[in-house]
């Protein structure tokens, strides 16, 4: 029998889906904006008396003006000039983004080549990070970008994070609901991680509200991962607990959990070990009432609902 979450079906808005618009097809007029505000900072820290600081000025003044054209040519040429300067091909990659359209697979090289030239500007991570996911090269993404690389944060994690959004709607889109489920576990761990270590600065509000997001579409990829017979409605109403404990309560489904954990648990009655499967549901919806009186405030009216479900449970 369905879970009665899935009997209408219940579709997370693609608006809130897109994580900060990071999942767009091309660099967005919102990003070229970004590359020119925070142009100045690319020569922070340049000896202003070597030939590659003063060109790294020019093409950066190139960018101010607006006259991205200009300035990809004079990057290559800065390239030519000085091949091992890492920061010279960072400036080669920015200045290929800024093309209409940008070339993505040429900055993917040159944000390689300044890497491998030991180029430590923090802004390299970053927009490399955002020409992979621009291409679509997510396995290079996420190659890049692990966890334990300890230079990738804020921006860059929220490139990242939006690639293995990715993954997981491409397992939703072939309708294998028992890996998407596991891959928005990963996200949303790797996520809440993040907020936990302090890495998402300066996108932080925009971290944490996809670990809130990310609570929900666990819940209904288990939820049609259940249609399928890949998953229980006691595994749901566990997902749903663990969630809550995380501090991120699928808010969106949790009636619909609640309501099915209640209907199971009378069910339950006929088993011998149903004082077991009831003491469960109690521990379970305790939790859920802790976290959303924490989360929402005490006054919120699910906690009634929630109260309710707790006095309904067979004695």
């Amino acid at each position: 029998m369905p879970l009665k979450m899935c009997q209408s079906s219940v579709s997370v808005p693609e608006n809130i889906r897109l994580i900060v618009g990071v999942t767009e097809d091309r660099l967005r007029k919102e990003d070229v904006e970004e590359l020119q505000r925070r142009c100045a900072r690319v020569t922070r820290g340049t000896d202003g008396q070597t030939e590659a600081g003063r060109l790294i000025r020019s093409i950066t003044l190139l960018w101010r003006r607006g006259q991205y054209t200009s300035a990809l040519i004079e990057a290559q040429k800065a390239v030519r000039t000085h091949p091992k300067n890492g920061d010279v091909s960072c400036i080669l990659g920015r200045s290929y983004l800024l093309q209409t359209p940008p070339d993505f697979d040429a900055a993917d090289n040159a944000f390689r080549d300044a890497q491998l030239k030991r180029c430590e500007r923090p802004e390299l991570i970053e927009y490399w990070a955002q020409t992979k996911l621009m291409k679509n090269d997510i396995a290079g993404l996420l190659k890049f970008t692990q966890p334990s690389a300890t230079s990738v944060r804020g921006v860059a994690l929220l490139y990242r994070f939006a690639g293995l959004y990715r993954i997981a709607r491409q397992r939703e889109e072939r309708k294998d609901y028992s890996k998407a489920l596991e891959a928005y576990k990963g996200l949303f761990q790797e996520a809440k991680t993040a907020l936990e270590k302090g890495l998402a600065d300066p996108v932080t509000a925009d971290i944490t509200r996809l670990v809130t997001e990310t609570s929900n579409y666990l819940i209904d990829a288990a939820a049609r991962a259940y249609e399928l017979e890949q998953e229980s409605s006691e595994r749901i109403f566990a997902l749903a607990v663990e969630l809550s404990s995380d501090g991120f309560p699928p808010l969106r489904y949790l009636r619909r959990i609640i309501d099915e954990s209640i209907v199971s648990a009378q069910k339950s009655l006929r088993d011998p070990h149903w004082k077991r499967t009831i003491g469960v549901k109690r521990r379970g919806l305790a939790i859920i009432r802790r976290e959303i009186a924490r989360t929402l405030g005490p006054g919120d009216e699910l906690l009634n609902f929630i109260a309710l479900a707790q006095r309904s449970l067979p004695s």
